[in-house]
């Protein structure tokens, strides 16, 4: 809906004319003196005038509505007719294409049949060629045959002895001609043999020359096999060197100890024997001097031999140093001092 209709439409509509009523209340001394009567028939007036604006409205309405259907019956109708103009269109362009196809095709087997023409023009002028030129060798051959007659003419007229007849002249011709057609087969079978012969040596050759590569491969292997060898010989000797160096030096470092101990023992042991040690008076363990299994035993014993006087020199000296002072030690306890542990228990 559009236009003044709209708005008259709307202004007849019951709920706006309900409001109107509603703005045009009058009085309340005067709304008590109207009858319910009255107000019913007031109500029942703007109703029917309410329903005579919307059957107006309605009737508004359709009218616009029937043009409107008659305006898209009309489009639809050019519509109808548009498109059938474009598929009659349409149909003529395809018509159009399909002329100008055949067209093409038919001028394109038209330019293929020009072209095997042609080719066949080139082909009859090479063959015309070709027989133009076997002419031309056949009548040099046969001049030259003329010459050759008159050649054979010559000889047998010079050889009249020999050759009574031209033929006798031609069968020795074949005679020879197949001694030396039997002696070149037999050249080109000697060269064939010599050939194979040619291929097998070469081939033996090969065979000897890779077998000679694969053994100087294998001593190449062989020889870094052995260098390797070698090396680990030289390490393992070296290490072996160094070892026995190093005992050696070790060796030497014990013969010295060995001798170092053996200086102070004989030293302790001529001390031992000039002096008395009272250890002995009282039943020490210490045991005498015998006769170890090895080195080794006997600088175990002559140490601890050592360390034993070694421990009495310094109890007798701390005894020396007390009597000096004036403080006599007991008796037995430099014994006790010197004996804390068996001698066996002492290290170096």
């Amino acid at each position: 809906l559009h236009g003044d209709s709209y708005i008259e439409f709307s202004s007849m509509n019951p709920s706006n004319a309900a409001k109107d009523m509603k703005k045009m209340k009058l009085p309340q001394n005067i709304q008590d003196t109207i009858s319910p009567a009255t107000r019913l028939l007031e109500k029942r007036r703007l109703m029917y005038e309410v329903q005579e604006a919307f059957e107006r409205e309605k009737q508004n309405f359709n009218k616009k509505l029937t043009s409107l259907q008659t305006k898209e019956d009309e489009l639809k109708t050019k519509d109808f007719e548009i498109q059938k103009s474009l598929i009659s269109f349409g149909q003529a362009l395809e018509d159009l294409r399909k002329k100008s196809e055949s067209a093409d095709s038919k001028a394109k087997k038209e330019d293929e049949e020009i072209k095997i023409k042609d080719q066949e023009i080139l082909k009859k002028k090479e063959e015309l060629k070709t027989l133009s030129e076997i002419s031309q060798m056949i009548e040099r051959k046969e001049a030259a045959m003329h010459k050759y007659e008159e050649f054979l003419e010559k000889v047998k007229f010079q050889y009249s002895d020999e050759f009574a007849e031209m033929t006798d002249i031609l069968s020795r011709y074949d005679t020879l001609k197949k001694t030396n057609k039997g002696l070149v087969e037999a050249n080109v079978k000697l060269q064939e043999d010599l050939d194979i012969l040619t291929n097998e040596a070469s081939t033996y050759e090969k065979e000897k020359t890779n077998e000679v590569l694969r053994l100087n491969n294998d001593i190449a292997v062989l020889q870094k096999d052995l260098e390797k060898i070698e090396d680990e010989k030289n390490k393992k000797q070296k290490e072996v060197e160094d070892k026995v160096k190093n005992q050696r030096i070790q060796s030497k470092n014990l013969s010295q100890i060995i001798m170092a101990i053996n200086n102070l023992y004989w030293k302790c042991d001529d001390q031992r024997k000039g002096i008395k040690l009272r250890i002995e008076k009282e039943g020490s363990d210490l045991e005498p001097f015998g006769t170890p299994t090895s080195a080794m035993e006997k600088a175990e014993s002559q140490l601890d031999i050592i360390g034993e006087f070694i421990k009495h020199y310094t109890c007798i000296m701390d005894e020396i140093k007390k009597m000096e002072k004036g403080h006599p030690p007991a008796p037995g306890d430099h014994i006790k001092k010197a004996n804390p542990t068996k001698p066996h228990q002492l290290t170096s």
